[in-house]
């Protein structure tokens, strides 16, 4: 409810605001967030190096998950 583990095929650099783009069926939710970290996480000769983030959303979203999804938060 506080932040997500993300991966991208590029840095996102720390400090940095971004939007996580939530879909579930036809419903879109985007959740404010800042980048606390990031690095790299694995290099591969096909698909080339891939990051791993750390972002804490501005606010917690139980509220808005449970609204996306239909279910209670956890």
């Amino acid at each position: 409810a506080g932040g997500a583990l993300v991966q991208a095929p590029r840095p996102i650099r720390p400090g940095a605001k971004v939007h996580l783009q939530v879909t579930a069926g036809a419903h879109r939710l985007a959740i404010p967030a800042h980048v606390l970290r990031c690095a790299v996480w694995s290099l591969h000769p096909l698909d080339g190096v891939l990051y791993r983030g750390a972002l804490k959303f501005d606010e917690r979203v139980e509220w808005r998950w449970a609204e996306l999804t239909g279910r209670p938060a956890a």
